[in-house]
């Protein structure tokens, strides 16, 4: 995660800190989970990406899978990408939507009732979860986004194409899904 809030409340992003400072907090037990309220510890390097993540066996919504450096990579991406593209909107990491308690990797809200949910998904995740997922963002009235990780995806051959381009195509299970339900796949 990327977010994690102080003793104040305030947001503490693993990204834009001073990195001793984080660890520092972190150490001294002064970082919390925004969701859970439990302790977070921080961790990153030259080839990590900083962030924030729970002991082992905590429960929380927020914890699931364990984010891969995929799954952080894609989320710090977007959320840069979309912040400077459109400076005036709402734009937040890992932001709760109360109505279905959901957690979107970004969401964007540009205003006028416009509002997406832009997730990466790394680890491997049933059709039907992912549809019930879906079915919740719909609920709540969010466009939802999904940007599949290279579990998701078949290198296949093809004819008449450069030496150094490659061809990805989905998976079965993700192309019946997406035949099915017309979603938007990047």
């Amino acid at each position: 995660m990327f977010v994690a809030i102080n003793q104040n409340g305030e947001k503490q992003f693993a990204f834009h800190e001073d990195k001793e400072r984080l660890y520092s907090l972190a150490q001294a037990k002064e970082l919390y989970c925004p969701h859970c309220h439990k302790h977070v510890f921080f961790r990153g390097g030259p080839k990590r990406i900083h962030h924030f993540y729970h002991e082992r066996h905590v429960e929380c919504s927020f914890v699931g899978e364990p984010e891969t450096q995929e799954h952080l990579g894609g989320k710090l991406a977007i959320y840069n990408w979309l912040k400077e593209q459109y400076p005036n909107a709402y734009v937040a990491l890992e932001e709760r939507i109360t109505k279905t308690n959901q957690i979107a990797d970004v969401y964007a809200d540009f205003g006028n009732g416009y509002k997406f949910a832009f997730e990466i998904q790394c680890a491997e995740q049933t059709a039907e979860k992912w549809l019930e997922r879906r079915k919740l963002y719909a609920v709540a009235g969010i466009k939802d986004i999904w940007l599949f990780g290279a579990n998701y995806y078949k290198e296949i051959p093809v004819e008449d194409i450069e030496d150094d381009e490659i061809v990805l195509r989905l998976k079965f299970a993700q192309q019946t899904v997406n035949e099915k339900d017309r979603s938007v796949y990047f």
